[in-house]
């Protein structure tokens, strides 16, 4: 009886936290009905979740653009496809790939360091810690630029 009491306390409360959540940021905003007088609070609502009063049509939501990159602000360290550039990734980035731990991307930044930049993917196999089942796993997501 307890678990069935607890899982239906969980459901309401789980349910209740991503309602709440969803629309505007301050969670679920109330709205007066169409025929009620407006209210102060709801001159205080952005125009896009007024309610309209005279009984028209709700303005149409449109999403935001998403901005387009801007050429000086790219991203050096991925290419067009996303794969990471192993010339110019930082330590992070490096560990985006799968196996790339905190000590082998600072190896691989090491290398490139004291040897310049990579011309070929298989030059991995000479940075210590790279073997041919690590490079295997990272080769379709690393590009020399």
């Amino acid at each position: 009886m307890s678990v069935i009491i607890i899982t239906v306390a969980f459901v309401c409360f789980a349910g209740g936290f991503f309602v709440g959540r969803m629309g505007a940021p301050g969670g679920i905003t109330p709205v007066p009905a169409p025929d009620a007088p407006p209210s102060e609070s709801a001159d205080a609502l952005p125009p896009a979740q007024q309610t309209p009063t005279d009984g028209g049509a709700s303005p149409a939501l449109s999403p935001t653009p998403t901005p387009e990159p801007s050429p000086e602000l790219s991203d050096t360290e991925h290419d067009a496809q996303g794969r990471v550039n192993i010339n110019t990734a930082s330590a992070g980035t490096l560990q985006e790939l799968r196996g790339i731990g905190p000590a082998l991307s600072a190896r691989i930044i090491e290398y490139r360091e004291q040897n310049g930049a990579f011309t070929a993917i298989d030059q991995l196999l000479e940075v210590t810690g790279i073997g041919n089942a690590k490079l295997a796993d990272i080769r379709d997501h690393v590009t020399v630029g």
